[in-house]
């Protein structure tokens, strides 16, 4: 975790500065994650997590904002309570991302649509559970550190500094390696997530 928010202030101390200049804004960003994995056997986005960083955002039209983030999420996948009454067993993916999106904001009257990309490096698993199982050790090494997501969102800007936001996140790509021979993946793993979150533009 300290390596972690090293990289993070590393990283956001300079992109604040350059964004005092010009047409440039800075800003944090604070929300939650409800996300699942498609292919877990594992239905509804009941894993809760985090989801928190910062933003530089640049006005390059009277409607147009691009930006770039750099945050911390976390996302997995959850056994519902239905799900464990039927299986007869609790199962939980617990992983932790540092993500870089980068948006496409359009904005008018503060209502807002995006759209981007984002780069995830996975930099920790802290929960594998498999049939009420502890997996990390077995099966951790499975699961793929990057992947890239496909990201939309639609959200308001009660003013120039605070708005509110519903993304969702898509990985269109297989976040474990599914075709090894001995792990209990035998098809892909699919990573979806919905965010809520707020974002404070200085």
């Amino acid at each position: 975790m300290k390596k972690l928010i090293l990289f993070l202030a590393i990283v956001l101390i300079p992109v604040f500065a350059i964004a005092q200049k010009g047409t440039f804004k800075a800003g944090l960003i604070g929300g939650f994650n409800a996300s699942q994995i498609d292919g877990d056997d594992l239905a509804g986005y009941n894993k809760a997590g985090l989801h928190a960083g910062g933003i530089v955002a640049v006005q390059i039209a009277e409607r147009w904002r691009p930006s770039i983030e750099v945050l911390f999420s976390q996302k997995g996948s959850r056994s519902s309570s239905d799900e464990v009454l039927i299986k007869g067993s609790y199962s939980r993916f617990s992983l932790d991302y540092v993500e870089v999106p980068v948006m496409m904001n359009y904005i008018d009257g503060g209502f807002m649509l995006n759209a981007g990309l984002s780069f995830s490096r996975l930099v920790r698993i802290t929960d594998l559970t498999i049939d009420e199982v502890p997996s990390i050790d077995e099966e951790g090494d499975n699961f793929r550190k990057n992947s890239v997501n496909m990201l939309a969102g639609i959200g308001y800007f009660i003013n120039d500094n605070l708005g509110f936001e519903l993304r969702y996140s898509y990985a269109p790509f297989s976040i474990v390696d599914y075709a090894d021979t001995g792990t209990v993946f035998r098809e892909p793993y699919i990573l979806k997530s919905l965010t809520i979150r707020t974002v404070y533009l200085f």
